[in-house]
């Protein structure tokens, strides 16, 4: 009760800090150029604009880096060129050529592959905070902040600002409560045998694909969806040596950073690669 009273009393756009740029990409933007931008700013996700669109209805979704990586990690053509690469019959040269056809697409054919990346919710710097988390408890990563007559002046929120935010504010009379209690008390820690995990020897496109195709349901709050329920892939998994002890973890925000040049280094690594 106390932290729902504290997410109530703090308005969405007082836990903005230093909102940076909103950056976007065209919906005829190939997926390579998409994985260009993410790079270049080291970015996860980008909103994907209709050109010409009312400022309104702008925003066809947002795409991220695990978006373009489900769409190759599940395509038979790069899972074919990463096997021939991993055994010496093709050159790091011979692969880009071979998935270059795949990174040609229109950005807006691969939005729908996941649920998340067609849905997009702009909430008002006003909203309680709470409205926010509402959505991120439902497994939605990030929401656009701001207003429809100013579509200059939105910016994302994501899950990981959200954190930050609360981490800032351990020691608050409604927050501490909540803080102090273990994982388990929250109902937040899953037995053994519902536990999914990788090896450290797995190689990172196994460990990706394994992360983005293990689904959990839960009951939709979303009007906007159109169902009764909602399927959500994983944001992390923990990677456990053979005494299954957790050593690490491999989360979507690994991908920060990947770029149509080192596609072929993020999907073939081990796990246990310095």
């Amino acid at each position: 009760a106390e932290m729902s009273s504290f997410l109530d009393a703090v308005r969405v756009g007082d836990a903005v800090t230093a909102p940076s740029e909103l950056r976007t990409i065209g919906a005829q933007e190939t997926i390579e150029a998409t994985l260009r931008k993410l790079g270049k700013h080291k970015i996860l996700s980008l909103p994907v604009v209709a050109k010409g669109a009312a400022s309104a209805h702008k925003y066809l979704g947002i795409i991220s880096a695990a978006d373009i990586l489900l769409h190759l990690l599940f395509n038979e053509q790069f899972v074919s060129a990463l096997e021939e690469l991993e055994t010496e019959e093709l050159s790091i040269k011979d692969f880009n050529h071979d998935v270059e056809s795949l990174l040609q697409a229109p950005v807006k054919s691969i939005i729908g592959q996941r649920s998340e990346s067609k849905l997009v919710f702009l909430i008002r710097p006003e909203a309680p905070l709470s409205k926010v988390v509402g959505h991120f408890a439902q497994g939605v990563h990030r929401v656009l902040i701001g207003t429809n007559d100013k579509p200059k002046q939105h910016w994302l929120f994501t899950q990981s600002d959200a954190v930050r935010y609360l981490r800032r504010h351990l020691t608050h009379e409604l927050v501490a409560p909540t803080a102090r209690l273990t994982l388990e008390e929250l109902g937040l820690a899953a037995g053994p045998k519902n536990m999914v995990s990788v090896s450290p020897k797995d190689s990172a496109a196994a460990a990706f694909q394994k992360l983005m195709s293990t689904r959990w349901t839960r009951k939709s709050n979303f009007d906007s969806t159109g169902d009764e329920k909602c399927v959500w892939d994983l944001s992390a998994l923990p990677i456990l040596d053979s005494k299954s002890h957790v050593i690490g973890t491999i989360s979507q925000s690994d991908l920060r950073g990947i770029k149509t040049e080192n596609l072929h280094e993020v999907t073939t690594i081990e796990l246990d690669t310095p």
